[in-house]
């Protein structure tokens, strides 16, 4: 984050917000230059923004957020590296932050910044709230809030209280999936977020044209990729409209409706949390909640697709029971044109990469998008598609 944007400057300005907003204080907020006379240290590394001594809670909150699933070297230095910002008394970290009321950051409270939010832990009332980055669009932000507020699955975490720019929910014991090791507990709990989102499914399906769907996805991805050239710097502009146009061929060919449905949209294992004690499964980040094929989402978690070479796997793969049954498995039909289904897909994927860019503030995702645009031309899509 701190190579993406304006780091400390956004904290400043967003935490001044925050307390202005949830607490009605006016407090002043400034980044220091590192010192050991400093009480509040931030650590960028992991992260964090937290005092010289703070509570132990945090800790163990920080050690099951930096566990490293099977990596186990990785995985005792992350570990160890946690464990040392706690006890070098802000040695590690990299500056300072000066808060003008002491009373409203304490050792119970640890900040940690996220990609579009920043998250504010109170270890002793249990509660995190989370507020919008200064300079960033609202667009996800209240997308998520409209979804959970009204949301009575026992899966989906609810929110407390909420404002403009800000909302409340408990801590969650436990840790994200992707950091979880214990092999069987992974896959009951991957086959639990399966279960849940064929939950959401089963009340939310809407059948739609294969043509109709389609075109929606490919016009949308034109309009904003146009955008995205404009104010990105982006140099993968013409690949991506190839892609696409490639994907909408074949994804309109479907001769079946489409289940559409209620989607996550970013489910992959770092969006699913585990209370390990009572062996919850929870989904999380609903910033990307919308309508898209009963497909999407269990490609993304079964099939992994956003990691490098995932997406390729499946598409060679297709034609595969082991990639069918991964696609159609909240779906009742099971009879498709599986490039078609691919297609789809792709197409919804694609959408998904240049909205996330689009809702950064300045230029800020095109490097990333630009890299992800290299790994779809590296698929050699155009030779998968032929076959």
């Amino acid at each position: 984050m701190i190579d993406r944007e304006d780091f400390y400057k956004i904290n400043e300005i967003t935490l001044r917000k925050y307390y202005k907003e949830v607490y009605g204080k006016e407090v002043c907020i400034k980044t220091k230059k590192y010192s050991l006379i400093n009480s509040i240290f931030i650590y960028p590394h992991i992260g964090t923004i937290m005092t010289r001594l703070p509570d132990i809670k945090a800790l163990r909150y920080l050690l099951n957020e930096y566990n490293i699933r099977n990596k186990p070297i990785k995985n005792i230095l992350s570990k160890t590296y946690v464990i040392s910002c706690f006890l070098t008394v802000g040695l590690l970290s990299s500056k300072g932050l000066c808060v003008s009321d002491k009373y409203i950051f304490d050792n119970h409270t640890v900040v940690i910044p996220a990609n579009r939010k920043i998250r504010v832990y109170n270890f002793k009332t249990g509660y995190v709230d989370a507020i919008v980055k200064d300079t960033f669009t609202k667009r996800y932000f209240n997308n998520e809030v409209s979804f959970r507020v009204n949301c009575t699955y026992e899966f989906v975490p609810p929110i407390i209280a909420y404002g403009e720019d800000w909302y409340r929910e408990k801590i969650l014991p436990g840790q994200p999936l992707a950091r979880l090791r214990d092999e069987k507990l992974y896959n009951k709990c991957i086959k639990d977020t399966i279960g849940y989102m064929g939950i959401i499914a089963k009340k939310t399906t809407k059948y739609v044209s294969a043509l109709d769907y389609s075109k929606s996805l490919y016009d949308e991805i034109l309009r904003k990729i146009v955008i995205a050239k404009a104010n990105k710097n982006i140099d993968c502009y013409d690949m991506i409209i190839e892609i696409a146009a490639e994907a909408y061929k074949k994804g309109v060919l479907l001769e079946n409706p489409i289940p559409t449905v209620e989607s996550h949209g970013d489910l992959q294992s770092g969006n699913v949390w585990v209370d390990i004690n009572s062996q919850r499964t929870y989904i999380i980040d609903w910033e990307t909640h919308g309508r898209r094929s009963v497909w999407y989402d269990c490609a993304t978690i079964l099939l992994s697709i956003r990691r490098a070479n995932k997406l390729k796997y499946m598409m060679d793969n297709c034609k595969t029971e082991a990639v069918k049954n991964a696609i159609l498995v909240n779906d009742s039909r099971k009879d498709y044109n599986m490039q078609s289904v691919i297609g789809i897909i792709t197409l919804e994927d694609l959408l998904f990469y240049i909205e996330d860019m689009l809702e950064l503030p300045k230029d800020f995702g095109g490097e990333i998008f630009n890299r992800i645009a290299r790994e779809f031309d590296k698929m050699g899509w155009r030779s998968i598609y032929a076959k």
